[in-house]
C-alpha cells in the first residue's frame, strides 16, 4: 500500500541531506490521500523492507483522507485531510512512499503552530539553511532553497479554503521579502522551535 508522510515526519525527509536530490528533481502530483494508514502488521513489513522508513523518527506521520481512518500508536500517527489535493502537492521519494510538498506542509501544520513557530518553518524551507542536530553547527546548507515565495504564495492560495490557509498566509507576511538566511538567524529560529520541530528547546518550557 501507499503512504503519504506529513508534520514532523515529512520535515524529517525534507531536512535529510540525502534525499534532497529526489526531493528537488522527482515529479510531483496530486495523488489522492490514502483512505486509510497501514496496520500495525503492514507497517511492520513496510518498516522491514524501506530503509528509509526505517530511519525516520516514530511515530510516523501519516496523512489519511477520512476521520475514521484515525490511528494513533507507537508507530504511525495520522492526520485527516479530506479535501482533494491540488496539482503538486505530493512528492514520491521511493516506490509506495510519498511526502507532502514544501508548499503544502506550511498549510497543515498551521493549526497547531504558534505563528511565531510558523514564521520559523516558512523561513527554513524559503532559505537555504536545514536544521540538523547531529552536526556539530546544528544545520547543513542546501544549494538552493526547497521553495520560493511565489510558489509558496500560489500554493496556500490553491488551499485557503484548507484548515490552516490564512494562518500560513499570515505568517508568511513575517518572511516576505527576506534575503536567503545567514547561519545565526538559522541559529536563532533552531532555539525558538520547539524539539519535535528539530528545536533546541520545547516551545512553552520555562527554561
Amino acid at each position: 500500500m501507499e503512504v503519504l508522510l506529513t508534520h514532523t515526519t515529512a520535515l524529517e525527509v525534507l531536512r535529510r541531506p540525502d534525499l534532497q536530490r529526489r526531493v528537488m528533481t522527482a515529479p510531483r502530483d496530486a495523488a489522492a490521500v490514502p483512505d486509510r494508514a497501514p496496520t500495525r502488521a503492514e507497517m511492520e513489513a513496510m518498516l522491514a523492507r524501506s530503509p528509509l522508513l526505517a530511519g525516520l523518527g516514530q511515530p510516523l506521520e501519516l496523512l489519511v483522507s477520512s476521520a475514521s481512518a484515525r490511528i494513533g500508536n507507537d508507530l504511525v500517527h495520522t492526520h485527516v485531510m479530506s479535501a482533494p489535493l491540488p496539482a503538486g502537492s505530493t512528492i514520491e521519494i521511493a516506490p509506495g512512499i510519498r511526502v507532502v510538498s514544501p508548499e503544502l506542509l506550511p498549510v497543515l501544520m498551521a493549526s497547531r503552530l504558534t505563528e511565531l513557530e510558523l514564521i520559523f518553518l516558512l523561513s527554513e524551507l524559503l532559505g537555504t539553511y536545514a536544521i540538523d542536530l547531529a552536526r556539530q553547527k546544528g544545520m547543513w546548507q542546501r544549494r538552493e532553497p526547497l521553495t520560493t515565495p511565489a510558489e509558496s504564495g500560489a500554493s496556500r492560495r490553491a488551499r485557503s479554503r484548507a484548515r490552516g490557509g490564512p494562518g500560513a498566509a499570515c505568517a508568511a507576511e513575517g518572511v516576505r521579502g527576506a534575503r536567503r538566511p545567514r547561519a545565526r538567524p538559522s541559529s536563532r529560529c533552531a532555539l525558538g522551535l520547539p524539539a519535535a520541530l528539530g528545536g533546541w528547546l520545547a516551545s512553552g518550557s520555562s527554561r
